[in-house]
C-alpha cells in the first residue's frame, strides 16, 4: 500500500513540475518596463492685444490639478517671446485626459514695458488639444500637442 501511494506522489509531483516547468518558459513574447506612466506634451500659443499685437513678456502658466501634491496644483512657467509665443516641451507624468482639470493663466510680469494687462485664465474650452502619436508602450501614453490663441484686455 505506502508503495502505491509512493508511486501515486510520484506521478503527481512529476505532472506539477512539468507544468511548472513549462509555464516558466513563455513562447510569446513578452517584454518588461519599468517607469511610470507618462506622455509627451507640447504647448504652443500667442498672446496678443486687444488689436491683435503680439505681447512679449507674459508669464504663461499651464496648470493641472493634481490630487498627490501638497498644493493640489502642478504648475510649469513659461514667458511669451518677442513675437508674443510660447512654444515648449512639457514634462507630465502620471498622464490624464489634457482637457480636464486643467487651465493656462496669463499674467503680466513686466510692468509698463510692453503695456499694462489684466490677469487671464483659459479653461478646457479655450485651447485645443491634438493627438499626435501613440508610441505603443505600456508606460508611454503617447504625445499631445496644446496650442491656444489668448486675447489680453488692457489693465485700466
Amino acid at each position: 500500500m505506502k508503495a502505491r501511494i509512493r508511486r501515486l506522489y510520484r506521478i503527481v509531483a512529476g505532472a506539477l513540475m512539468t507544468l511548472l516547468g513549462f509555464n516558466a518558459c513563455n513562447i510569446f513574447e513578452h517584454r518588461e518596463e519599468y517607469g511610470m506612466p507618462h506622455a509627451d506634451y507640447t504647448l504652443k500659443g500667442t498672446v496678443k492685444d486687444e488689436s491683435g499685437k503680439p505681447i512679449k513678456g507674459i508669464s504663461v502658466k499651464y496648470r493641472r490639478q493634481d490630487q498627490y501634491l501638497e498644493n493640489g496644483w502642478e504648475e510649469h512657467e513659461f514667458t511669451t517671446d518677442e513675437n508674443g509665443s510660447v512654444s515648449t516641451s512639457l514634462p507630465i507624468e502620471f498622464p490624464y485626459d489634457p482637457k480636464e482639470l486643467v487651465e493656462i493663466a496669463l499674467e503680466d510680469i513686466d510692468g509698463e514695458a510692453n503695456g499694462k494687462f489684466a490677469k487671464d485664465t483659459l479653461r478646457k474650452d479655450d485651447f485645443k488639444v491634438d493627438f499626435t502619436e501613440d508610441k505603443k508602450s505600456t508606460w508611454h501614453q503617447g504625445s499631445y500637442v496644446v496650442t491656444f490663441d489668448a486675447k489680453m484686455k488692457a489693465d485700466k
